[in-house]
């Protein structure tokens, strides 16, 4: 009696595993290294991220995201995985990175968050309800978080590399960051470049110039955000799309105690 009691508990508790993670594939998600062909008949079609750096180093970020679902692998809705540490510096230090949920739209009404899980350095948000699936069509979410502690300061320098898209199981036809900072500088006191990772680069460790990346530099006029006059908006985007398991990351990098620019 007692060990058919054990065989029962045990056989529960494989069919909830089971249960469990065909709800989590049912999520767009990331980087498991599985790729059925119907992937890149759900698009990503555009990847959109404004990142804002305030005075204390902390980083808004607003992701816009617009996706295509059949109803296929994009069933429920979509992922997002975050970094929980930054790489190791030249002085072989990590830092924890904090992140903090802003907000999260899709279609612009506000939308349930699984709860998160964590996980070999990163955070996983699940955008939408595991038992309310997607009708087919084009959906547009709005992804709101805070980072702290994600800027490097060097001397004179302050430096910020952030992955924009994650490496996407779908392919990601268009992607955009525009960076903002906080100081009034002007573009010779700017250093800023995007690149596009493949799997290989990730495996060699060398991040290659990309020449698929596209960049421009210019002075807020503040005609939008008063309190944005005179600082920098610097914009990096894809030429091509992105092949699933590929990311776009970018680099910025700004002087720190420059005297502000003549009207």
């Amino acid at each position: 009696m007692k060990k058919n009691r054990v065989l029962i508990l045990f056989s529960l508790l494989v069919l909830m595993l089971i249960i469990n993670a065909l709800v989590l594939l049912s999520f767009s998600s990331q980087d498991d290294g599985i790729l059925p062909p119907s992937y890149d008949e759900e698009p990503i079609i555009s990847f959109d991220s404004e990142l804002r750096v305030t005075h204390d180093d902390v980083l808004f970020i607003t992701e816009q995201i617009k996706v295509k679902s059949l109803g296929k692998n994009l069933k429920r809705g979509i992922t997002r995985r975050l970094a929980l540490t930054m790489p190791e510096d030249e002085e072989g230090k990590a830092r924890a990175l904090e992140n903090q949920l802003v907000s999260v739209l899709r279609n612009g009404e506000t939308i349930a968050v699984a709860e998160p899980q964590e996980g070999n350095g990163f955070i996983t948000y699940y955008l939408g309800e595991a038992d309310k699936f997607l009708t087919p069509g084009i959906y547009h979410y709005l992804f709101q978080y805070s980072v702290r502690s994600p800027i490097i300061r060097k001397e004179s320098h302050k430096y910020l590399k952030h992955d924009i898209t994650g490496a996407s199981l779908f392919p990601v036809l268009a992607a955009s960051a525009v960076v903002r900072i906080p100081e009034q500088l002007q573009s010779e006191n700017v250093v800023f470049k995007g690149h596009i990772i493949t799997p290989a680069d990730n495996e060699s460790g060398i991040m290659k110039d990309s020449k698929d990346v596209k960049s421009s530099f210019e002075i807020d006029d503040g005609e939008i955000d008063p309190a944005s006059r005179g600082t920098p908006r610097i914009k990096l985007w894809t030429t091509r799309a992105l092949q699933p398991l590929e990311r776009f990351e970018i680099e910025v990098g700004w002087a720190v105690g420059v005297p502000m620019p003549a009207e």
